[in-house]
This record gives C-alpha cells, sequence and structure tokens, in this order.
C-alpha cells in the first residue's frame, strides 16, 4: 500500500504548468491523502532533467520565430503540507511549492522575434490553505474538502508571468473498496503580465466543474481513473473567452514489484468566441499523451523516467503546434 501513495506524490511534483501555454490554468488541488497520518507535515524535494523540443511553444503558422527552439533543462522543486488541526476526521493546513525550472541552451542570433531559451527559466511558488471533512455515510466513506491557492509565475520573458488566486471545492465518496467518485469544482481569478490590446487582454476569471471514477483492479496493483470536466475562460480581451471540456484517462500499474508505471492521455477541447479581426481561431483542441515510469527505491527515496506529447490543433495555424518533453527525476520524501 505504501507504494500507491509514494506514486501518488511523486506524479502530484511534476512541474507546474506555464500559463504561457495557451491560457492553460493550473488543476484543481486535490483532497489531501492520510500518507504522513502519523505526524502533522509532510515534504517531499524534487530534482530532475530533461529535454523539451519547443520551449517557447512556437506555432507552425509562426514566420516570425526563426531560431532554435529545444533545450535541455534541469529542475527543483520543493512541496510541503503542514496540518494545524486534525481530529475527529476534519483537517485543517496549509502548504506551500518551490518550483524553478533552467534550460541550458541560448539562440545563436537572437532577434526581437526569437527570444533565448534562457528567457524561458521559470520560478514559481504557490502558498495554499485546505481544509477537509472525512465521515461515513450510508456505510461509506465520504471526504469533503475546500482549498484556496495562489500561484506566481515568473520569467525573464513577460509571455511566462501569472499572479493566480483560485478556491475550490472538492468531494470523494468510496462507494465499494475499489470504486471511487469524485467531483471537483474550481473559481480561478487570473491576471497576466503579459501587455497585449484589450481584444486580446488574457486576464480572466476561470471556472471548472468536473466528474471522476476510479477503479482499482488485482489489490490495488493496477487502477484506470477517468474525469470529465467543463472549462469557461471569461477573458477580458474577446480572443481568450472560451468554453469546452476536457477529458482524462489514466492507467497506474505495478510492473513488477518496486516498479510501476503511469499512462496518462487528455483532451481539451475549446470553442472561442471569435477572434478580432476575422476570420481566425474559434476552436482548438490539445491532445497531451504521457508515460512515467517510477521505481520506488525505499519509504523516502523514488526515481522516476517521463515522457509527454501534446499536439494542438484549430482552424488558425497561427495556434497549432506540438511539443514533446523528456527527462527523469529523483525525488526524497522527508
Amino acid at each position: 500500500m505504501k507504494y500507491i501513495w509514494i506514486i501518488i506524490a511523486i506524479v502530484l511534483v511534476q512541474p507546474v504548468t506555464g500559463f504561457a501555454e495557451y491560457e492553460k490554468p493550473s488543476p484543481v488541488p486535490g483532497l489531501i491523502s492520510d500518507t504522513f497520518q502519523l505526524r502533522p507535515w509532510d515534504l517531499t524535494v524534487r530534482a530532475m532533467g530533461g529535454y523539451n523540443d519547443n520551449v517557447p511553444l512556437v506555432a507552425d503558422g509562426d514566420t516570425f520565430f526563426l531560431g532554435e527552439t529545444d533545450s535541455p533543462y534541469v529542475g527543483l522543486i520543493i512541496d510541503g503540507k503542514y496540518r494545524f488541526y486534525d481530529r475527529g476526521g476534519w483537517k485543517v493546513g496549509a502548504g506551500m511549492r518551490f518550483d524553478k525550472v533552467l534550460h541550458t541552451d541560448d539562440q545563436d542570433t537572437p532577434t526581437a522575434f526569437n527570444a533565448d531559451q534562457l528567457e524561458y527559466d521559470v520560478r514559481a511558488f504557490s502558498p495554499s490553505f485546505f481544509v477537509q471533512r472525512r465521515f461515513s455515510l450510508g456505510g461509506k466513506s465520504v471526504t469533503l474538502g475546500a482549498n484556496y491557492t495562489y500561484l506566481n509565475e515568473w520569467a525573464d520573458i513577460s509571455a511566462v508571468g501569472l499572479d493566480s488566486h483560485s478556491i475550490g471545492v472538492n468531494a470523494e465518496i468510496m462507494m465499494r473498496r475499489d470504486v471511487q467518485f469524485s467531483f471537483k469544482s474550481g473559481y480561478f481569478w487570473n491576471n497576466f503580465f503579459v501587455q497585449q490590446p484589450p481584444v486580446s487582454n488574457r486576464d480572466a476569471e476561470f471556472f471548472t466543474v468536473g466528474l471522476g471514477a476510479k477503479k482499482w483492479f488485482q489489490g490495488r496493483s493496477r487502477s484506470i481513473e477517468v474525469g470529465m470536466a467543463y472549462n469557461t475562460n471569461d477573458a477580458e480581451g474577446k480572443n481568450f473567452q472560451y468554453d469546452g471540456y476536457e477529458l482524462d484517462v489514466k492507467l497506474t500499474s505495478q510492473i513488477k514489484g518496486p516498479v510501476w508505471a503511469n499512462v496518462t492521455f487528455e483532451l481539451d477541447s475549446r470553442d472561442y468566441e471569435g477572434f478580432v479581426p476575422a476570420p481566425t481561431r474559434t476552436d482548438q483542441e490539445i491532445y497531451t499523451y504521457g508515460l512515467q515510469v517510477i521505481w520506488v527505491i525505499d519509504a523516502h527515496w523514488t526515481a522516476d523516467a517521463f515522457f509527454t506529447h501534446s499536439d494542438y490543433y484549430a482552424n488558425d495555424p497561427f495556434y497549432e503546434g506540438d511539443v514533446s518533453k523528456s527527462g527523469a527525476g529523483i525525488s526524497y520524501r522527508f
């Protein structure tokens, strides 16, 4: 059982998604598990390195960017939580997460249209607060939660800068020992640093609501998790207003002994209000595929290797493209 919880912990400390990636928001924080029940705190430090073949996420239709887009990178993530109160099924606590990603390559001939990959070195920190209540309803375990999260993301290039405040609510119910249903909803206030004309102002209020289900197999050595959410982005600029849905599928399996694997698929589909001047992007679909192999060395150390690929499709080539990221990491849970 401890291997399963360690895998969950390592997945939760992947790099914070840059909001520059076509305005994609971070996910609603999940419920806090009982992995550190015997103590009031939990702390994980993760070092990683890898390769990104499209650091600035240059679109296929971008005729201005003429330089290199790829670069190796290294990163560090520190993620901690502390419970102030844990009694009678209640949990009240706070968390703090810090991310740093450094790229090692730069442009041979930088211009105003092709910034160095080094300018996309991201620093992010994110404090959070949470409250949870766990109880039994009709013989079934139910967990309800609410959270507040602040995210500050910064890089030398303003396209990555962000201040975000969000509130979220969560619910989980164990229908059986091997079947769980969940609900998530979140409201985000996003303030982007990038300066744009009013019609392309990305500052937005983003709302998401979704349902999920998880089924375990073979004594919880394998599982499948499926989720679907409705999203709406009420941006100040008409060009970034959209409604859409998101589909997520995750397969987890024990390969042998302490070696596990995660396979993920995500579809993010959006209908835009319509760009000015028209005609341009009115719809976009983002497909993301992922594979992660995890070696649970012991109760503290975990090593992993990962690969993700995203395809961006739209009715405007300026918003079509793809990016692949690969790498490996080592994590220590205190």
